[in-house]
């Protein structure tokens, strides 16, 4: 997916809540944001993301991105199938 066609410029990832034993997983819940070439709103949601412990740090292991946008009946979630590659349901 092109962001630019559709005239997303930047973004923010906010998080509201982090989770975890100090074992091998983290979930991170939070909220997003993306704005268009003029900063305005574009798109907003909520997301939860599940962050595995490697021997290099955490990493993003899995990731849910739901949009608030109305739009495919009001429900969106995209997910996470590996870095930089999203599948929407």
């Amino acid at each position: 997916m092109e962001y630019e066609q559709f005239g997303l410029r930047d973004g923010r990832f906010i998080p509201t809540a982090v989770y975890g034993d100090g074992g091998i997983f983290v979930i991170e819940e939070g909220i997003w944001q993306s704005f268009d070439v003029q900063c305005l709103l574009f798109d907003h949601g909520k997301l939860l993301v599940l962050w595995k412990k490697t021997s290099k740090g955490l990493k993003m292991f899995r990731g849910f991105f739901s949009s608030n946008r109305p739009g495919n009946n009001g429900k969106r979630l995209f997910v996470t199938t590996g870095i930089g590659k999203f599948k929407i349901l």
